[in-house]
Formats: C-alpha cells, structure tokens, sequence
C-alpha cells in the first residue's frame, strides 16, 4: 500500500506573492533549507488572509527562495467562530504553550494583557517568539491562518473589544453567580465572535470582575476544580468551540 506524503507547509506574508510568483525570506527561508528541501520539490504555502497555494521551488539563495504557485485552493480547516482569547501575561514558557494550543485550537487572534495579579513579563523579543510559535502551529496542523498576537494592554482596554459573547473565566465565584461554561442552558444558542478572558496565575481580583461585568462581559466557571491559566485558557478555548465552533458544525 502506498502513502502519500503531505507536502511541506510554509507560511508567506500575502505581499510576498504576485502573481504566478512567491518568495520566502527570513525563517521561512532558513526552515525550508533545514528540511533540506530542492528545487524542483512541491510545498504548499499559506498567507494571512486564509488562501493555500500549490508550489515548485525553482531557486535558492543565501536571502530568499523563490516559488512558483502551480495551483490556489481552498481548504476548509478554519473555524467558523470569531474568537479571540485574551489571557493575562503568564510566565513565558506557560504563554509558549497556550500560544501554540490555542491557535491549533482554531483562535482569531490572541490578546495579551496586565492587570493586578500580572507575573509575567514581555519584550518584543518575547512577542516576536510567540508570534513565530504561532505560525509553527499553524503549519502543524494545516490551519491557512496564523492567527495575531496583540497587546500587551492593560486589562481596561478589553471593554473596547466587541463580541456576541463576552465572557470572563473566574475561578472564585459560587455557581449561581457564574454558571459553568459547559453547561448550554445560560448562555446563547448560537453565537458568531466570542471574547473568553482569562486571568492571570493568581486570578482575577474582585474588583477587576466587577469592572468586566460592568462592561458586558459575563462571568463563567470552568468546573469544581481551580485550574492553572494556562490550562483554564486552554479548555475554554475547546469548549468555546464545541459550542458555538467546530463541534456547531460537526453536530449540523
């Protein structure tokens, strides 16, 4: 029995194609060489507005490769919910992973903030890492979307984002005050752009929940148990898209 090899997937800026014509520079460049890939090889590329491209290699330099797009195709692995994550600043290597879960998990975008409890940090250094993280992921598991990392901002600046559903996970409050994010009885039926907000490694102080309900945004468990905020942004994310997501779609 034959396998059929999936070609192997890269990332290009939408500017870096015209026409019949592609050209990967920076770490795309340095990746496509590490996976020891000729002239002549077929890839597929993906850009930041969703297309995927058929290409052939035709020739590498020190700075660039240049591409030849053979065929534009359409691949259905977005998810058909606008979400967007906003997670606290978290330690770097617990960011790193939430980063990567969450746009396998299908995230628009990624939205880093501060508040009280805030421990980690960032630089443009970091921020240009979990970007890089995220198109790595991206690659992996056949998204045509890296989906934006923006902020850091402070957490009031939340209140000018706009989604059906605005939603913050704490892990303090009694059931009857936020009811659990599983459960389908207290929240819309459908939805098509959610904010989930997630604190930071020490919670959310109670002021900063009032504040986010005065704003719009309902307050939501994710279970009995306390989770850790890399872990509670992570299952959110899955059963936001259970709900309103892919599972909407698979369940149709």
């Amino acid at each position: 029995m034959s396998i059929t090899r999936t070609p192997p997937r890269f990332f290009v800026p939408d500017i870096a194609i015209v026409g019949e014509r592609a050209v990967l520079s920076g770490d795309e460049r340095h990746h496509l060489r590490v996976r020891r890939v000729r002239p002549g090889a077929q890839v597929e590329l993906f850009d930041n507005r969703g297309r995927v491209f058929d290409a052939v290699v035709e020739s590498l330099s020190s700075d660039r490769v240049e591409l030849r797009v053979t065929e534009r195709r359409s691949r259905a692995r977005e998810s058909p919910l606008d979400l967007t994550l906003a997670v606290a600043l978290l330690k770097a290597d617990k960011l790193d992973l939430v980063i990567e879960k969450a746009t396998e998990l299908g995230v628009r975008r990624i939205v880093l903030f501060t508040c009280a409890r805030t421990l980690g940090g960032s630089s443009a250094a970091r921020i240009e890492r979990w970007r890089r993280i995220a198109v790595s992921a991206a690659k992996q598991c056949g998204r045509s979307v890296v989906p934006a990392i923006e902020g850091p901002e402070p957490l009031a600046a939340l209140a000018t984002r706009r989604a059906d559903l605005r939603l913050v996970c704490w892990e303090a409050a009694a059931p009857s005050d936020a009811p659990p994010l599983a459960d389908a009885l207290p929240l819309a039926a459908t939805a098509s752009s959610v904010l989930i907000i997630v604190g930071p490694e020490g919670g959310f102080a109670e002021a900063e929940i009032i504040a986010l309900r005065d704003t719009g945004a309902q307050a939501l468990s994710l279970g009995p148990r306390i989770l850790r905020g890399e872990t509670a942004a992570i299952v959110a994310v899955a059963l936001a898209q259970a709900r309103w997501g892919d599972g909407a779609l698979i369940g149709s």
